[in-house]
Order: C-alpha cells, then sequence, then structure tokens
C-alpha cells in the first residue's frame, strides 16, 4: 500500500468523522436544550418546547456514574465472559429479538391501524391492477405522477394476489419480521466489525425499549422493509470484500435494488455502497474489485427502471416522467404550516400548472429553488432560523412520529383501554417524556465516540457515511 492511498484513506475517514461529529453534537445540544413534538391530528404540525438543561445535566451524570459501576462490577465481568460462550451469546442474541418480534406482533394485532393518503392509494393501485383498471396510470393518475409509487405497488399487488387486496394486516406483520431481521443485520454487522458481544446485545436491548421502530411496524408503507433490505446489501458488501466471493456482492446488489423498490430514498444507502466500493477497492489496490460497483448500479438500474417498464407492458399506457424530485427539493426549502420545509401544496401545484409535463415543472422548481437560496443568502438569520427548526423537527422529535401515524388513523377493531390511553394525549404524552431522555443519551453517547474514534478500517465508516448522507438530504428535501 502506498503513501497516496494512506492519505486518500485517512482524509475519506477524517472527512466523514468530522462532518458526523458536527451533525451530532448540533443534534445533542438541540435535544438538550428542547424537544419537538407533533399534533396528533392531520395539520401535523410541529411545536418546540424547552427541556430542563439542569435535569438534563443530572441525566447525563447519573448515565455516566450507573455506567462506570456497571463497567467496573463482577456482574459485567460475569456477562461479558459468559457470552464468550456461542451458544449462551446466541441464547440471549436470539431471545431479544424474539422480543423484539413479539412487541412488534403484538403492536400491530393490537391497533390494526387502516392506511390513508400514499399507503391507500399504493393499496387501491395494487388492487385495481387485479381488476384490470388501470385509471390510476393515465396521464393525471397517481402513478403516473409518483414513479417511485410503483415498485412499493406492486410488491402490495402480490401480498393481495395471495392474501387478497387490503389485507392491511398481513403487510403489517411483514413489517413485523422486518423488524426481526433489521435488528439480526444490525448485530451481524457489529460483530463484522469485531464490536464486543455484550455491546451487541447491549443494542438489542435497546432496541427492545426503542419502542418507535416497533410501533412503526404497523406503519403500511415501504420505511421498515427498506432498512432491513438496505442493511442486509451492506452485510453482503463487507462480506463480498473480506471473501473475495463474487456471490456476496450479487446479494449485496440484489437487497438494495429491493430496498429502493420499496423506497426510493433507500438510494442513500445505495450511494453509501458504491462509495464504500470504491475507497476499499483503491484503498486495496485491487482495482478488480471495482465490478462491485458495476454489480451494483445493475441493481439500482432493475430497482428505478424496471417496475415503470413492467407498468406501461401491463397497463399499456405510456407514463409520464412523472414529479420532478427537484420540485420536492423546492418544497423543502419553503416555509409550511407543518414546519419549515414541510411538505404544502407545491408539488401537485407545480405539475399541475406545467401541464403535467416534468421538463416544464423541472424548470420550474430549478427557478424556485435558486430564488430560496439567494433569499437565504440575503437573510442569513431567516436561513438559521428556517434550517434549524426544519432540523429540530425532524430529528428532535423522541417519538420520531411512530405515534403519529397510529392517531391519525382508523383501526377495524375498537381498541382497548392500554392502546386508546397509549395514542391518547396523556399516554403519547407520557411516552414522548419516556423516550426524551434516552434519545438525548443516544446522542450523547454517539458524540463521545464520534469524538473518540480512531478506527482506521473503512468498513467502520459506511454506516457514518450514510448518517451524513441521509442528514444532508433532508435539510433540502421535503
Amino acid at each position: 500500500m502506498n503513501k497516496s492511498n494512506i492519505d486518500l484513506s485517512s482524509i475519506y475517514r477524517f472527512i466523514i468523522n468530522t462532518i458526523l461529529l458536527v451533525i451530532i453534537l448540533f443534534l445533542f445540544l438541540l435535544s438538550f436544550y428542547s424537544t419537538s413534538h407533533i399534533t396528533m391530528d392531520f395539520v401535523e404540525k410541529t411545536y418546540y418546547v424547552k427541556d430542563n438543561s439542569k435535569l438534563n445535566v443530572l441525566l447525563i451524570i447519573i448515565f455516566l456514574v450507573l455506567l462506570y459501576l456497571f463497567r467496573n462490577s463482577k456482574l459485567y465481568i460475569k456477562i461479558n465472559k459468559a457470552i464468550n460462550d456461542e451458544k449462551v451469546y446466541r441464547k440471549y442474541k436470539y431471545l431479544f429479538l424474539s422480543i423484539i418480534l413479539l412487541l412488534s406482533l403484538l403492536w400491530v394485532s393490537m391497533t390494526r391501524i387502516i392506511p390513508g393518503d400514499d399507503q391507500l392509494f399504493i393499496q387501491d393501485g395494487a388492487s385495481n391492477l387485479i381488476n384490470h383498471d388501470y385509471h390510476m396510470f393515465n396521464q393525471k393518475g397517481y402513478f403516473s405522477k409518483f414513479h417511485h409509487q410503483i415498485g412499493l405497488m406492486f410488491f402490495t399487488y402480490l401480498i393481495s394476489l395471495l392474501f387478497g387486496s387490503y389485507n392491511f394486516l398481513v403487510f403489517q406483520i411483514i413489517n413485523c419480521f422486518a423488524t426481526f431481521f433489521l435488528y439480526k443485520a444490525l448485530v451481524e454487522i457489529m460483530d463484522m466489525l469485531s464490536i464486543k458481544r455484550i455491546y451487541q446485545l447491549y443494542l438489542l436491548i435497546l432496541g427492545i425499549i426503542f419502542i418507535p421502530m416497533i410501533m412503526y411496524s404497523s406503519f403500511i408503507y415501504g420505511n421498515t422493509l427498506g432498512l432491513m433490505a438496505s442493511l442486509i446489501a451492506i452485510k453482503y458488501e463487507f462480506k463480498y470484500f473480506d471473501s473475495n466471493k463474487i456471490i456476496n456482492i450479487i446479494i449485496s446488489s440484489i437487497f438494495i435494488s429491493f430496498a429502493i423498490i420499496f423506497k426510493q430514498s433507500y438510494q442513500i444507502f445505495f450511494i453509501g455502497l458504491v462509495v464504500h466500493g470504491l475507497m476499499m477497492s483503491i484503498n486495496k489496490k485491487d482495482y478488480k474489485k471495482l465490478i462491485s460497483i458495476f454489480i451494483l448500479v445493475i441493481g439500482y438500474l432493475f430497482a428505478t427502471k424496471v417496475p415503470v417498464y413492467l407498468a406501461e407492458i401491463i397497463t399499456k399506457e405510456t407514463l409520464n416522467q412523472g414529479i420532478s424530485p427537484l420540485a420536492y427539493v423546492a418544497m423543502g426549502l419553503q416555509e409550511s404550516f407543518r414546519a419549515p420545509g414541510w411538505f404544502n401544496t407545491y408539488v401537485d401545484q407545480n405539475y399541475t400548472d406545467a401541464y403535467f409535463l416534468t421538463e416544464k415543472s423541472q424548470l420550474a422548481a430549478r427557478l424556485e429553488i435558486v430564488s430560496r437560496l439567494k433569499y437565504f443568502l440575503s437573510n442569513i438569520s431567516d436561513a438559521i432560523r428556517f434550517f434549524t427548526l426544519k432540523i429540530a423537527s425532524v430529528w428532535n422529535n423522541p417519538t420520531f412520529q411512530s405515534l403519529w401515524v397510529n392517531q391519525v388513523r382508523e383501526a377495524s377493531i375498537k381498541h382497548n383501554n392500554f392502546i386508546y390511553y397509549i395514542l391518547s394525549p396523556q399516554g403519547s404524552n407520557l411516552i414522548s417524556n419516556l423516550l426524551n431522555p434516552i434519545h438525548l443519551l443516544i446522542l450523547f453517547g454517539s458524540s463521545l465516540y464520534m469524538i473518540f474514534n480512531k478506527h482506521k478500517d473503512l468498513k467502520y465508516y459506511l454506516l457514518p457515511l450514510i448518517f451524513v448522507g441521509g442528514f444532508i438530504f433532508h435539510i433540502f428535501w421535503e
């Protein structure tokens, strides 16, 4: 390995570590001084509440003291020694994973949420496809405008063929198993990074405590499925560079393509995988490994092109190019009654005003983006206000809208008293208050980790790279 490669690797690690440290410290300060909440109705308005900073200081001190006492206790030594036994480790690993699965299954069976908006339109599309009704694919139809939903619609179509249309519970149960497998993939990635087994079990315990991920099982959309597939793709890319077996990068490409089909924003993970593959090939001076990028791109093209092509064949409709991604960026830079940069009517209005012509709508969106950026450059204080509030609304809500997606929808059953309380203002406020200190401590611990991070293995920087990419993406995206 020559000096230029060492320098490139060092620069790569330094850039990712520095940017992520700045992001995490900023999010920690936001969490330390405030909490974001969201209204329990379709208004979906975010409001910002000041936190008790003195109480947060006390919380951090207590946490550090308890952590120190535990790390120096006989119990810690005993546990650490016990889980060195493969059978003991696997026993607790699958016990905690099973608890996550059980809680997810209990949640979806007790809530039985009926989807609305985009989630319901996708269900409608699958049902209509079975009945040979293709009106949602015509020029003004939903799927002609929103190409990114076609892949998930086909997945829903397959579920509908097997279990019947509008069988929401089946989709939710699949989400539960996706939650199980995404945590399984996470600890397996940790194992490949040579992270101690006790920390792997910590992650699973935190997965049990972090109920927003469990609650998202009821959300009939591609979030959970896409995250599961993305993490499995990461695991197999790691395996490829460790084993040199081409089958592993093929599997990685398959899973990242499914992730993008489930939800287009998982293209962020795809970019991360490509960058990691490039850096690993250069760092190892093994340029044959650049074939990994080619294979990943094939998966990407499959995910982004094939569903639209298949829809055109089946429906015999020539789909428009759809709404330009630039329209979402333009909307993400606008004010909204929900919170700065959140959804408003701009995207639909932009496309309608352009007479459903993508190029014309794209030009209008580009002009709007330039206009907003010029405004921010001329009004720095307002730019700071806008982006701070937008970031806080996205990243500083300890429930991450997991309750909201259940509160604003009808259910196919009458909820029992426990679920009724959880989804009530009092219950959701209690859960938010319980999650708020956990959220703060996660950010505090992440900040310490990034400050003292000295890892040289590039594998350690793929997940941080993806997080940085996702954070920057959502600064500008709706």
